[in-house]
């Protein structure tokens, strides 16, 4: 039932890294936040780094990234934690696990 998937206040991805072996030279801090867009494509939101709930990722961790929605959100949805610049910066990519510890929805 896509209707069981409502919130209309926030959406919150608690998640841990492991395994990130920076490169030298690396940037070493990255924003990273939850991505969503509705079946229609009519609400988005793609992380730039600036929204209130984005966090800033710094290797290996745990960390929680939220989403703060303006409208009431309902139905099937698509939803990503982005972490922009991360993957160039690390050594190899398939020693890299992530885990998602909780996911709050509001």
């Amino acid at each position: 039932n896509l209707e069981d998937l409502a919130f209309n206040e926030s959406i919150e991805v608690t998640f841990t890294i492991s395994g990130a072996e920076l490169t030298a030279g690396a940037a070493g801090s990255y924003m990273a936040g939850v991505g969503y867009a509705d079946s229609s494509w009519a609400f988005q939101h793609w992380v730039d780094g600036n929204a209130a709930g984005d966090t800033t990722v710094t290797g290996n961790g745990t960390y929680t990234a939220t989403l703060y929605v303006s409208q009431s959100i309902s139905g099937a949805a698509v939803f990503v934690v982005d972490i922009l610049g991360m993957a160039a910066d690390i050594v190899d990519l398939t020693a890299v696990t992530v885990t998602v510890d909780s996911v709050v929805v509001n």
